[in-house]
């Protein structure tokens, strides 16, 4: 823990993953020692493990001052809060203890049926992979060390870890935005196998386009609507009444009523809640219509965990 800590403290911000940022960005609240916290999703980027120490921290912190807390996941409001309210569109439906909050919202929310998909052949394959970072005053520190598995296509395949652990680094050598140190990422393209490792239109260029790849940092073009975001915005020439089609199929896709996307498609990000842009963004990646989508920490704190499941 404490050679964590040091790595922290003497890294930039482009050094830590998505979880260790928002720890930090935490960490100088609580120095503060402020009067009145406002902590809105405050751990919703962590692994469980590493959420329920910092929830401990935070209430040692904050041990007789206020604090206000918002999130999406329940498991927040059940270690951190004595009081809650739900809100629905914007209005209070019920205020009470937790568990009883967390109780209703669950009723509220309804039952997710559970899907299943038929995988084929191999169509990523890794063979010990591995990446370092070096720095002067840390010395040599292992992203990723020897990893290797293969992915089936159709198939749903899960890295899970604590923050911090590599997931992100491993996900951005698969999809050829980072190179690797040492071990092989093949892709398989159609019939052809495809060398990630090699630069070039002939090996690397090959295969990128037909990988979808969702940012954990994402944005989305701020001054344009969802429909632009969702076409121009990223190179998809298309007819308009096509353009619309599938920008509305693919807002379908990642959880949004039929009797919202309407509406969604003309508002600006301005416009949109966190969870929403979350899953505009994953609907930019599914409308080119990729072979293999790569997705870090995909379920984040930005999107409530019913629509995290649709």
């Amino acid at each position: 823990m404490q050679e964590k800590a040091h790595f922290c403290i003497c890294s930039t911000g482009k050094e830590l993953s998505g979880g260790e940022k928002q720890r930090v960005v935490l960490a100088r609240q609580l120095a503060k020692y402020p009067m009145l916290l406002l902590a809105d999703e405050p751990t919703g980027t962590l692994d469980p493990r590493t959420a329920k120490l910092v929830h401990e921290n935070i209430l040692q912190a904050m041990k007789e001052l206020t604090m206000l807390v918002t999130s999406h996941l329940p498991g927040v409001l059940h270690d951190l809060t004595n009081r809650a309210i739900l809100l629905d569109k914007g209005e209070i439906i019920e205020i009470g203890k937790p568990d009883e909050i967390i109780e209703m919202f669950y009723k509220m929310t309804g039952a997710i049926c559970e899907g299943k998909v038929e995988s084929g052949e191999p169509i990523i394959i890794l063979r010990d992979v591995k990446k370092k970072y070096y720095s002067y005053s840390k010395g040599m520190i292992p992203a990723v060390n020897g990893v290797s598995f293969e992915v089936n296509e159709g198939e749903i395949f899960g890295i899970i870890c604590v923050s911090g652990a590599g997931k992100t680094s491993l996900s951005k050598i698969i999809a050829g935005i980072m190179e690797k140190d040492s071990g092989k990422v093949d892709i398989r393209i159609g019939d052809m196998w495809v060398d990630m490792t090699e630069k070039g239109t002939d090996f690397r260029g090959r295969a990128k386009p037909h990988i979808g790849y969702l940012h954990q940092e994402y944005s989305l073009y701020p001054h344009r609507n969802v429909l632009s975001n969702l076409t121009e915005s990223i190179g998809l020439k298309l007819e308009p009444e096509l353009a619309r089609t599938k920008a509305m199929a693919a807002l379908k896709a990642v959880g949004f009523d039929e009797n919202m996307v309407c509406g969604i498609l003309e508002k600006t990000s301005y416009e949109l809640s966190e969870g929403e842009r979350q899953r505009i963004t994953m609907a930019q990646v599914l409308i080119r219509e990729p072979r293999s989508v790569i997705c870090p920490a995909c379920k984040s704190s930005n999107i409530e965990i019913v629509s995290a499941e649709k």
